[in-house]
């Protein structure tokens, strides 16, 4: 496997695709089956759980893959850091708009409504927040530590040991060990590729093993996630099983790049996941039917929806304000 690290690459677009796809279908269970998720706080759904034991860490993971040769460029980190931000608020705005004056589902006034993004961004695009606040803290601890080998594991046990919950910090405390571990996958990668195969050996004996015996405890409907640090047993559940998770994402990245159809529709995808991890939430309500007919209605809906406005936005003269990077 050989990721260039100028051109674009077929496999990290392989995998965004993959992870904006389950992210997508992810939401559409939730959407589909609201009242099971309500009424169950320990979900058993297995796919659900399954797909939330690795998704957004495979995300954070390629992030950190890719920034690895740009944090020897300020200005490129807190450009992106600035866009992140202002994508956050953005279209949280329109968010707000559509839950107040087109769907009936009120958000207070704005000042409330902002208020509460801010200091709970799981609200809206905490995403967004949480990858803007790895980059931050990255590129911190690496400029006043300055030997990298000591900056990485320190920023990591500070972060992970910051008892703040407020402003997404319990998001962050538990993603930025991905975004950490992409990072350094990057910076080793000849030497960790040559185990590849080792390693996926390893996670499809060790995943099931520890998804059935752990399952049940993995995600907890509306919980904070600082649960995991309360729980060592847990806490390294979850880790291990987002790592292999990672692991086999990979391999079936390779696997699907030989694929010319398949391939072109994760690529397809990839390129477009931060459109459509922003436009896909605005089309999650407009599913119908009932149980499986539903999930599937939305999971439909919601990723042409946003395919079909991430076009349109994208064609407008002014799209830079309202989607500005790439």
């Amino acid at each position: 496997m050989k990721i260039k690290e100028v051109k674009r690459s077929e496999l990290i677009d392989i995998l965004k695709g993959m992870a904006i796809s389950l992210v997508v279908l992810g939401h559409a269970m939730q959407y589909s089956f609201v009242q099971a998720y309500i009424a169950n706080k320990n979900i058993e759904n297995i796919l659900f759980i399954f797909i939330y034991t690795f998704h957004i860490p495979l995300f954070m993971f390629i992030s950190g893959f890719l920034i690895y040769r740009k944090l020897n460029k300020p200005s490129k980190i807190f450009k992106k850091i600035f866009t992140l931000i202002y994508l956050f608020f953005i279209w949280s705005v329109g968010l707000y708009c559509i839950g107040n004056y087109f769907v009936g589902d009120s958000s207070g006034s704005v000042f409330d409504y902002f208020l509460r993004i801010i200091t709970k961004p799981q609200t809206s695009f905490w995403y967004l927040w949480v990858l803007a606040l790895s980059y931050f803290a990255l590129m911190v601890f690496r400029k006043f530590l300055k030997n990298e080998t000591f900056a990485i594991p320190i920023s990591y046990i500070v972060i992970a040991n910051f008892q703040f919950n407020e402003f997404g910090f319990y998001q962050f405390r538990y993603f930025y060990f991905f975004f950490l571990a992409g990072y350094l996958v990057a910076r080793y990668r000849k030497k960790i590729l040559k185990h590849l195969n080792s390693l996926f050996l390893i996670a499809i004996i060790l995943y099931p093993v520890i998804f059935y015996l752990q399952y049940k405890n993995l995600y907890v409907f509306s919980s904070p996630l600082d649960f995991i640090f309360q729980l060592p047993r847990g806490a390294i559940s979850r880790y291990l099983l987002a790592l292999f998770g990672i692991v086999m994402c990979i391999r079936l990245a390779q696997f699907i790049k030989k694929s010319v159809v398949i391939k072109r529709f994760f690529v397809y995808l990839g390129i477009r996941s931060l459109d459509i991890y922003i436009f896909h939430i605005f089309f999650l309500k407009l599913g119908f039917g009932d149980g499986n007919v539903k999930l599937v209605t939305t999971l439909s809906i919601a990723l042409i929806g946003a395919l079909t406005a991430s076009f349109i936005i994208r064609m407008l003269p002014f799209k830079k304000y309202l989607l500005p990077g790439r």
